[in-house]
């Protein structure tokens, strides 16, 4: 079961306060909160609330009701659509920073799933898109967010209608090596946190196709694997050319 962890309230004052909550927080900087001063991020701090959810956790359901949002803190979410025969379709992946839900809709699109074990930041719905009508830039900076977010998805599956095995393989692990340096983490050592079913879902590959690809890419010394689902990349050019069919 999931774990809830209720925030300490802090008043505006109290907020800036070195050993708060947000100021500790090590997504602050590059989530949506970010538009945010101290004074600001005690209004936020007040309707929020943090929960642990534990590898293949359901965080949201799909076309369920929505009645909070969540900003994710650590770890790695999934995000899928059930087809009508029963199989998964996995649709993204969501890490640090990342904002979930969408704003001023009625229910969730997707299942939101932790791939592994995840921490996150809980909104009720009503509380924070009051708090946004009273701060528009926040309301800007979600809504940016969001766009990114929505032309990221819309040029990675027009990459993949196009892509070979190979070349899908190769633009997946940038992808990661992208998002791992937008969070600040080294780009060139990326953790692969989801497992070979997940990544040949989401690619419209099977699970062998999956780990033949990579074994090729090990044998050629593009990367290499190390500990703890670790992928280093050896050769980030060689990598982009494989990546682009060249």
């Amino acid at each position: 079961m999931s774990e809830v962890i209720p925030l300490k309230i802090l008043d505006s004052a109290r907020c800036g306060a070195k050993d708060s909550f947000c100021n500790q927080c090590k997504v602050r900087k590059r989530s949506f909160c970010s538009a945010l001063d101290d004074v600001e991020i005690g209004e936020l701090s007040a309707i929020s609330s943090q929960k642990t959810y534990h590898a293949g956790e359901t965080i949201f359901e799909e076309a369920a009701k929505i009645s909070r949002f969540a900003n994710i803190i650590e770890g790695t979410v999934k995000l899928s659509k059930l087809l009508p025969d029963g199989r998964q379709q996995i649709t993204g992946f969501l890490f640090p920073g990342d904002f979930v839900g969408k704003i001023y809709s009625e229910n969730h699109t997707t299942f939101v799933e932790a791939v592994t074990k995840t921490q996150i930041c809980t909104f009720a719905q009503g509380s924070l898109e009051n708090l946004l009508e009273r701060h528009p830039h926040l309301t800007r900076r979600l809504f940016g967010l969001s766009n990114q977010s929505l032309e990221r998805a819309e040029e990675w599956m027009l990459l993949l209608g196009r892509k070979t095995a190979r070349e899908k393989i190769g633009s997946f692990l940038l992808l990661l090596s992208q998002r791992a340096s937008e969070r600040g983490d080294d780009p060139d050592n990326i953790h692969l946190a989801m497992g070979r079913a997940d990544i040949a879902d989401y690619l419209g590959l099977t699970i062998e196709t999956v780990s033949r690809q990579i074994s090729k890419l090990k044998t050629e010394q593009v990367i290499r694997l190390g500990a703890g689902n670790i992928v280093h990349l050896n050769d980030r050019e060689a990598l982009q050319e494989l990546a682009e069919g060249a």
